[in-house]
């Protein structure tokens, strides 16, 4: 009887939950040990790429809660990783900052046009990250005064700032940098589809785009209606009256992927209206699939190392480690 109580008494029911609440963690992350070898040719990696975002995404809100916890706390404890682990995944799992919140924000015109990709959709992501700068503002205000400061809030400030700033570097070398290139050669390669001949047209229509030939707006309504192609790119088009243009349009799903819906409009025939109207389905997409797939992959990394750092810091601490960081007087 002595060892049961002994084993079920509160020092170790902590100590076992917050191990599972780490392991937890833990796993998530270990979606890093399905990065593909081979980067010119990976099967489905549409889903594979959801995988690593989908992962990302949920360390990512655990930390958005530990940075809410750490403002309104002095101290953190075993208690707080408990509720923190369970509320970050609850929010992703609900998606209530990515679809509730983000949803509301847009209806009440709250982003300007500056946050809006090509002036109509907004980017689901900038939801989490104005708010994560947000309080990660207020954070640095607190630490600023010492009547707010403890070691936990300078510890908490220190591990997501690193987490904002590696995430702000990762973001501008692979989807600002590498895809943006990327993309430019999709679009120069849209734009050529329409100087091929007809046989290498069908062709492509086959293998890489889905293809329509539309000769009048019923049909173009239906396909646009289908496909949820923005209402304002609808309007551009019917204002001019015609199909003249090739040009990339489309829609964010709730991970901030821009999924490139209508790609390209062209006259066949002055005289009946047709137009070819190209649907994009897979492998258009490689290339952002790809950046999603290499961006998550060092973002799960850092956002997992810097987060565990963070509270191995704050445990030191509650545990009477000596520091030499911070002089005694904080």
């Amino acid at each position: 009887m002595k060892k049961i109580s002994h084993i079920l008494n509160l020092n170790n029911i902590k100590l076992f939950g917050a191990f599972l609440c780490l392991l937890f963690i833990l796993s998530n992350s270990l979606i890093v040990f399905d990065y593909p070898p081979n980067m010119s040719n990976i099967p489905n990696i549409n889903g594979l790429a959801n995988e690593f975002l989908e992962s990302h995404q949920l360390i990512f809100h655990i930390t958005l809660i530990f940075l809410i916890f750490s403002i309104f706390t002095k101290n953190f404890t075993i208690y707080h990783l408990y509720f923190i682990t369970i509320i970050g995944s609850t929010i992703f799992s609900f998606r209530l900052l990515d679809e509730h919140l983000h949803n509301a924000l847009v209806n009440y015109n709250v982003y300007p046009n500056s946050f809006k990709h090509g002036g109509f959709q907004v980017n689901p992501q900038y939801t989490k990250l104005i708010f994560f700068s947000l309080f990660t503002f207020i954070l640095l205000i607190q630490n600023l005064f010492k009547k707010y400061r403890t070691r936990s809030k300078s510890f908490a400030l220190l591990g997501v700032s690193a987490i904002l700033f590696t995430v702000f570097i990762f973001h501008n070398v692979v989807p600002k940098g590498s895809l943006q290139y990327q993309k430019e050669q999709q679009i120069e390669n849209i734009h050529k589809f329409f100087q091929f001949s007809t046989e290498t047209q069908k062709d492509l229509c086959k293998t890489t785009y889905t293809c329509f030939q539309i000769k009048n707006f019923d049909e173009f309504y239906n396909i646009t209606n289908k496909y949820n192609v923005a209402q304002a790119r609808i309007n551009y088009f019917i204002k001019n009256d015609k199909f003249e243009d090739s040009l990339i349009t489309g829609t964010f799903d709730n991970n901030g992927r821009f999924k490139i819906l209508t790609v390209g409009y062209k006259i066949f025939n002055e005289e009946n209206n047709l137009a070819l109207f190209i649907i994009e389905e897979n492998k258009t997409m490689y290339a952002q699939n790809l950046s999603e797939i290499q961006f998550s992959y060092l973002a799960i990394y850092a956002n997992t190392f810097w987060l565990l750092f963070t509270w191995l810091l704050i445990w030191m601490h509650n545990q009477k480690w000596r520091f030499k960081l911070f002089p005694k007087s904080i």
